[in-house]
C-alpha cells in the first residue's frame, strides 16, 4: 500500500492520516477524559480473558522482527503475561 503524506499531515497506525488540528483534537479529548482503566486492567480486575496476544505480544514480536528495541514494552508485556498465567485468564 502506497500512502502519500502531505507536509501538513501525519500518518497514524495503519495508514490513517490526520492533520495537526485533528491530532490535537483527539489528544484534547483523551486528556479531558479523566481517570479511567484500560480494557486490559478491567479484564484483570473482572477475571476475564485478557487480549494480551493481540494488544501487546504481536507488537513486541513485530518490533523484534524489525530489529527495533522495545525494552519497556517487553517488560510490561512479560508482566501482563505473568498475571494472565497466574490468574488463568486465557
Amino acid at each position: 500500500m502506497l500512502i502519500f503524506v502531505s507536509p501538513d499531515s501525519h500518518c497514524l497506525a495503519f495508514g490513517v492520516c490526520a492533520s495537526d488540528m485533528k491530532k490535537k483534537a483527539m489528544m484534547d479529548l483523551s486528556d479531558n477524559m479523566g481517570p479511567y482503566k484500560t480494557s486490559t486492567m478491567l479484564d484483570l480486575v473482572n477475571q476475564n480473558p485478557m487480549e494480551v496476544k493481540y494488544l501487546f505480544r504481536k507488537a513486541v514480536d513485530r518490533a523484534a522482527e524489525l530489529n527495533v528495541s522495545t525494552p519497556i514494552l517487553d517488560t510490561l508485556v512479560t508482566q501482563i503475561e505473568f498475571l494472565q498465567r497466574i490468574h488463568n485468564l486465557y
